[in-house]
């Protein structure tokens, strides 16, 4: 097979393959970026929640605020970038990740965490204020807020999980990322996060 420097200069051809070469040389990945990104938003969600709260304490919601968004991430690391579990999902796995399908998922689940949290600051505070124990703070403000997460968690999986049956690939990518990180945050975080702003953050 011919290369592009054996054929003719100035030839469509030549140019062709010259200009394909440079457009995936060009090509730019975002996994470099997401470190700098994700310390913008701890860093705007840290000033934000102290200027809304007053309390040191109810920095705690930044870090859950944000791990959903780290578990999709890795989550789309594992299956379609490592191929594990792949099978399981039935899944065609590449060597890399689309990059605006991942940050697009990331930046879902950041917000929907940060925004989770304050709801459930706003719900911790409430009870405090009413001379409610952390404990009984924590388990009130958990019946006031997480039926309502709940639902839309099993609704939020449920939609973007029907994108892994899609056949854009970006699309599988995204509903597996967000779907896994919803998951997460109901199961992993909402509980151990309201007893700990009904204690710290109240």
């Amino acid at each position: 097979p011919l290369t592009a420097a054996e054929l003719p200069s100035g030839t469509v051809s030549r140019g062709a393959i010259e200009a394909g070469g440079s457009a995936v040389r060009g090509v730019g990945s975002l996994f470099a970026e997401l470190p700098l990104a994700a310390a913008i938003a701890a860093a705007l969600l840290v000033v934000g929640t102290l200027i809304v709260t007053r309390r040191p304490g109810a920095l705690v919601g930044v870090p859950a605020a944000l791990l959903g968004a780290a578990a999709g991430l890795g989550a789309c690391v594992l299956v379609f970038q490592e191929g594990n579990l792949s099978e399981l999902f039935d899944l065609v796995t590449v060597d890399a990740l689309d990059t605006g399908a991942v940050a697009a998922a990331v930046c879902t689940l950041a917000a929907l965490g940060a925004a989770r949290a304050a709801a459930a600051l706003a719900a911790t505070r409430a009870e405090r204020r009413l001379g409610v124990a952390p404990d009984g703070a924590a388990e009130l403000a958990g019946a006031l807020t997480l039926p309502g997460v709940a639902m839309a968690t099993v609704a939020g999986v449920a939609l973007t999980g029907a994108l892994l049956g899609a056949d854009l690939y970006a699309a599988k990518e995204f509903g597996f990322a967000v779907a896994v990180g919803l998951l997460l945050d109901l199961v992993l975080i909402r509980i151990p996060l309201l007893a700990a702003l009904a204690r710290w953050g109240g």
